[in-house]
């Protein structure tokens, strides 16, 4: 315990003073929510990982919104776009959390975490994360149609159907197997919707 409290006191210092470094009040400012949230979610008496329905999105917001909102600072001026691509995200990752949290049911029912496959179930835990991650991909889709990007639309359409048979194994089999099947099945387009949103909203594709 002392360990990972000195871990992240450190990588905690590490934060603000890099975000001094920019010159960019702002950054700073989302430097420090950052290291509140991250705070916030583990420690007591707060400790929101404990609590399934503010844990997974204090950590979409502080590890995805916080530090995407600071990168673009670091480039250029905020815009509209760029705000709500990164909350977007940050909802993906919220149902990502969601969803991972299956694995552990076991481990968080022995300390007495109420997260949020111990309070619902595993199948309604999966029909949770499905809708949290479905329906933000959905929005950023239709974004993408709005503001004119037909490619990157398709795209995220594609994101949404290839997954499609992999989670109703998962649903009608929540085993390890079939876990590792969606994941091997989502991961890859996860990664490739963060750097297309970023390259979307920094007008790349225009």
């Amino acid at each position: 315990m002392s360990e990972a409290r000195a871990n992240w006191i450190v990588l905690a210092v590490a934060t603000i003073l890099v975000s001094l470094v920019f010159g960019k009040p702002l950054i700073v400012v989302l430097a420090v929510l950052g290291v509140v949230l991250s705070a916030a979610y583990s420690v007591p008496p707060i400790k929101l990982k404990r609590h399934f329905w503010l844990g997974p999105p204090a950590v979409g917001i502080g590890y995805v919104t916080m530090s995407w909102l600071a990168g673009h600072l670091i480039l250029a001026p905020l815009t509209t776009e760029s705000v709500i691509v990164a909350v977007i995200n940050a909802g993906i990752a919220t149902g990502l959390l969601f969803l991972n949290d299956i694995k552990s049911i076991e481990g968080d029912r022995r300390h007495g975490l109420q997260s949020l496959t111990v309070a619902l179930g595993i199948h309604r835990s999966l029909l949770v994360a499905y809708v949290t991650i479905n329906l933000c991909q959905l929005v950023l889709m239709v974004l993408a149609f709005v503001w004119g990007y037909l490619w990157v639309g398709l795209f995220m359409l594609l994101t949404l159907v290839v997954p499609i048979y992999s989670q109703i194994r998962l649903y009608q089999e929540p085993n390890h197997e079939n876990f590792k099947r969606y994941i091997l099945a989502t991961n890859p387009f996860i990664v490739l919707i963060e750097f297309i949103s970023a390259f979307l909203v920094g007008g790349y594709f225009g």
